[in-house]
């Protein structure tokens, strides 16, 4: 007699995938409350069972020990800023053309500022567990978005930049900013910063235009 096919019972095992997703945001949530309050040094699987609301042995169900905890966790901020920084760039440009290479700077110094304390500590972690890769994702992103709209943020390149343009200025801002985060400079949020760094943009990005102009 043939066997019957099984089916998958969808309606019984999506409340419990959801029940774990909101499971693992709160045990995020409650990670980071921790770690802008007291660094890594406070970052303990039994503070953040505690505050997150579960026991320690539900915390290891999701997580195998402290160090897959911290990294998941450096991996969902760093999912957080790349979704910022986009959501900053979508929005509207400035009425003046001549000032959207500055809403590209502004945007990323924006998404940092809003947790700055916390970006800071996940650069620090990645960088010591050698994830520096990890750390380009916000650049490779700003790439894409270059790309896509080139005459809104790159206004005057006639030709979309090579790939090692793109990485050299990317990188360029990209380097800057996580130097003073790292540094605790005290004029990361200042205007002046922001004019400093538009103002090294302006001057790579006019130097392409001018290259593209006069090229073949």
């Amino acid at each position: 007699m043939p066997r019957r096919k099984q089916t998958v019972d969808s309606k019984r095992r999506t409340p419990r995938q959801a029940r774990a997703r909101a499971t693992i945001a709160t045990i995020f949530e409650a990670a980071i409350q921790i770690l802008e309050r007291g660094g890594y040094e406070a970052l303990t699987t039994n503070r953040i069972a505690e505050r997150a609301g579960v026991s320690v042995s539900t915390l290891y169900q999701y997580f195998e020990n402290k160090d897959a905890l911290q990294l998941a966790l450096a991996e969902h901020v760093l999912g957080l800023h790349r979704a910022s920084v986009g959501k900053l760039m979508a929005e509207s440009p400035p009425a003046a053309p001549e000032e959207s290479d500055r809403h590209v700077i502004r945007s990323v110094l924006a998404a940092i500022s809003r947790h700055s304390r916390l970006y800071r500590m996940t650069i620090e972690m990645m960088i010591a567990r050698g994830r520096s890769k990890e750390l380009a994702a916000p650049s490779r992103d700003i790439e894409q978005l270059l790309v896509q709209h080139a005459a809104r943020f790159l206004p005057g390149v006639e030709r979309p930049p090579s790939p090692v343009a793109l990485f050299v200025l990317t990188r360029a801002i990209q380097g800057v900013m996580h130097a003073a985060l790292r540094e605790g400079m005290p004029f990361m949020g200042t205007q002046e910063f922001e004019d400093e760094i538009t103002r090294v943009m302006r001057g790579y990005v006019g130097q392409l235009s001018r290259t593209s102009s006069i090229g073949p």
